[in-house]
């Protein structure tokens, strides 16, 4: 990636996450992009070994960067951008010896230590999160079961009601994990998908190709138009991603009106069309006032 190759954003702006203030950008991809070089400084990261880990070659980010032009107190500079659902990937990677901080250091390592937990537990590796969860519940119940010289209910029947409460526990994470396992699973098929718009499929025709502008000025237009009419009847601040998650996974998966495939183009200016309509129906325009 060199500056001449550096893209212009959408819109800009800033999050808080762990107290932090991390410079943001959007593109035409409704995903947000973090900047490298905020995260890095707000918590006392070398930022050059982060980029060039990031750079490197055939690694698995390299779909995920993009390099952006993004507003500093210089003005406007190309900056290594990364999408902000790797960030947790990115976060795993960084040696805790290159965390200055040390309450910084603690809270990349209780990710790192969750994260570790989290995935053992999905690929069936480990259970030490629900063993640490009952290793607590069964202290709680020793507790409340110990001897007790008026307790009256014999021995037999007190282990029966605490391996009932150890099933009932049991059967509640086993359904908490039923459920995260279908949340992974959901995720990695919008990977799936994430990664078949970063790679549009070659040999498929496109708005972009040469001899198709009249088609991409067409679609352009109407984008234009329905995001105009969200921000002066939905005051939505930044129309386009909304109008882009569509486009992008129910009609095929792309990143800009050039990567449009031409046999979706009729399908795309339909839905557009069709916003487009309704929002004009629920606000009439105002006939003209009398001379």
């Amino acid at each position: 990636m060199t500056a001449e190759t550096a893209i212009d954003p959408v819109s800009e702006s800033t999050i808080t996450w762990q107290g932090k203030q991390i410079q943001t950008v959007v593109l035409e991809d409704p995903i947000p992009f973090v900047s490298v070089s905020s995260f890095c400084r707000e918590f006392d990261i070398d930022v050059a070994n982060q980029r060039k880990r990031l750079n490197r070659k055939k690694n698995w980010f390299e779909d995920m960067v993009r390099l952006v032009n993004v507003t500093t107190a210089g003005g406007k500079q190309p900056s290594l951008c990364l999408r902000v659902d790797a960030l947790p990937t990115f976060m795993l990677g960084v040696g805790l010896e290159n965390v200055n901080n040390e309450a910084d250091r603690a809270l990349f390592k209780a990710f790192m230590d969750e994260s570790s937990d989290i995935l053992a537990e999905y690929w069936g590796l480990a259970e030490v999160g629900e063993l640490r969860f009952l290793r607590q519940q069964m202290a709680k119940m020793i507790m409340e079961f110990d001897v007790d010289p008026d307790e009256k209910m014999p021995l037999d029947q007190r282990l029966d009601r605490v391996e009932s409460m150890v099933e009932e526990m049991h059967n509640d994470i086993e359904a908490r994990l039923e459920t995260m396992r279908g949340l992974f699973s959901s995720l990695r098929d919008d990977y799936r998908a994430i990664t078949r718009v970063v790679k549009p499929e070659r040999g498929v025709a496109r708005l972009g190709d040469k001899g198709n502008e009249s088609m991409l000025a067409d679609v352009k237009s109407r984008v234009d138009l329905l995001a105009n009419l969200k921000t002066v009847h939905f005051r939505e601040e930044r129309p386009y991603p909304s109008i882009w998650n569509y486009v992008n996974m129910s009609i095929g998966g792309v990143t800009t009106y050039r990567d449009i495939p031409i046999n979706k183009y009729q399908e795309v200016i339909e839905w557009l069309d069709n916003e487009v309509m309704a929002i004009q129906k629920a606000f009439p325009a105002e006939p003209p006032e009398d001379a």
